[in-house]
């Protein structure tokens, strides 16, 4: 069997980390719940050394069903297998400056330790935004996902990810 790839871009992420707050469960107007919440990835110790790398830090969204059982399950030091596509906000602030941020949406996720293992002290706040900010976010990734995918409110669907990648069987061409 061999695989053939077309010319389509890959965006798709696979990260663990420990919640560095308790998430945050908002509804916009639509009745869609979203989850923001920040994960710290640590990187481990350098070779040779007891000392560690600084920890990634890293803003996630979940949509639905998704992010309400994060917002249920997880609170902050907890341990979480998150997968997901990373998505870039563009906006001006007061000033007229562009600002960016990259998020990762999050599509699944799943439980890295219990609750008794959750350790709250390891975990630091990333965020520090506002309601307001973050419902601005929401809203942006909402309009978004809408252009891409029109007819959808913003909920996470259970779908077949196309990777453009065609599988051609062609066993009858084995020489053995």
């Amino acid at each position: 069997m061999r695989m053939v790839f077309s010319m389509y871009d890959l965006n798709q992420i696979c990260m663990t980390g420990r919640l560095t707050a308790d998430p945050e469960l908002t509804y916009i107007a639509s009745g869609s719940a979203i989850c923001n919440f920040s994960i710290a990835v640590n990187r481990g110790k350098k070779k040779d050394s007891e000392e560690e790398y600084p920890a990634y830090f890293f803003n996630c969204l979940a949509w639905g069903k998704t992010g309400e059982n994060i917002s249920k399950f997880f609170n902050k030091g907890r341990k979480i297998l998150i997968t997901g596509v990373l998505e870039q906000q563009r906006w001006q602030n007061e000033s007229g400056d562009n600002r960016s941020a990259v998020k990762i949406n999050v599509k699944s996720f799943q439980f890295m330790d219990s609750k008794k293992d959750a350790d709250p002290a390891e975990a630091t706040s990333a965020s520090g935004k506002s309601h307001e900010e973050l419902q601005a976010e929401a809203d942006y990734f909402k309009k978004i996902r809408q252009e891409q995918e029109p007819g959808v409110s913003g909920e996470n669907k259970t779908e077949e990810l196309d990777l453009g990648i065609e599988t051609i069987d062609d066993s009858d061409d084995i020489p053995f």
